[in-house]
């Protein structure tokens, strides 16, 4: 029986994917293919590539004043970043180029404005193809390809058990990081202090002059963090009602913001923990699955 596992999206939320890959293996779990949607695209090239221990590594060194040039912003273009030198550093870390090179088959997620349907990448370039996948709209660029217009995977598949059925699994284990949902987090400028330091933006200048200093106040991104961060978790719950998973994990990451990286290295032992909680519930469904693909019924 092969195992897929469909890492889905929610920036810097997506440390937990680590966390939960890590558990599984511990418990002998090794999906056999993967597919991801926005960071569950960066992180599944990782796994993929069998690089996920230099791709932690790499995410582990970020400080919030590292964060501003790996997002590398473009304002006030088609979106607040580039994340150009991101890309650069996730292609060093996976040291290949292209998905047959990967030791697991990927699946990656994006959107096509122009013809509003999702776009599954498995084969070509890897680096372009999560590229298109993380490119939340406003946040960062979209990615033209041809006469396509690629975003983030999220706008459509925010959780990618279809892509992950299309590389053949058998059984699906999803991975959502918008199953909770908590008030947003103290605001604490700490990535908005930084970018105004990296770049002059009149943008942030005058964002600025409305912003208050207080926990009833929220930024820029910390209001585009949480706005985001409850579009997604009700278009999940819709998606899985279409296309289920066989076991979806919802591991606790809402009290980190989107766009907080430096924030989220706790996040990978609460993923830890929670795989721990449920793993038997995973174990029954699991043998319940396979002694039903083995009866053929």
């Amino acid at each position: 029986m092969k195992i897929g596992i469909a890492l889905g999206g929610g920036g810097a939320r997506g440390y937990a994917h680590i966390g939960v890959l890590r558990e599984l293996a511990d418990a002998g779990i090794y999906p056999d293919v993967v597919a991801g949607t926005s960071i569950g695209a960066m992180v599944g090239a990782a796994y993929a590539a069998d690089r996920l221990d230099r791709f932690e590594q790499a995410w582990n060194e970020v400080s919030v004043k590292d964060l501003p040039g790996l997002l590398t912003p473009r304002w006030p273009r088609d979106g607040l970043f580039s994340a150009n030198r991101g890309m650069t550093l996730l292609d060093e870390v996976l040291g290949v180029k292209r998905f047959d090179q990967l030791r697991r088959p990927l699946a990656t997620v994006a959107v096509d404005l122009m013809s509003g349907q999702r776009v599954v990448h498995t084969e070509g370039d890897i680096i372009p193809a999560v590229r298109a996948s993380i490119a939340i709209p406003v946040v960062f660029s979209p990615v033209a390809n041809d006469d396509q217009i690629l975003v983030d995977g999220g706008v459509l598949e925010p959780l990618p058990i279809t892509a992950c059925r299309q590389l053949g699994a058998d059984f699906v284990i999803g991975v959502s990081l918008f199953s909770d949902f908590r008030r947003p987090p103290r605001p604490s400028y700490e990535l908005e202090d930084s970018l105004k330091s990296y770049a002059n933006s009149p943008l942030l200048d005058w964002l600025g002059r409305f912003k208050g200093r207080s926990h009833t106040r929220l930024g820029m991104l910390e209001t585009l963090s949480a706005t985001l961060s409850l579009f997604q978790r009700e278009l999940t719950r819709l998606q899985l009602e279409v296309t289920p998973g066989d076991y979806v994990f919802g591991p606790p990451v809402s009290h980190i913001g989107v766009l907080d990286f430096h924030k989220a290295k706790p996040l990978g032992d609460a993923a830890r923990a929670h795989v721990r909680a449920q793993f038997s519930q995973l174990q029954k469904r699991l043998l319940q699955t396979k002694a039903a693909r083995d009866s053929g019924t």
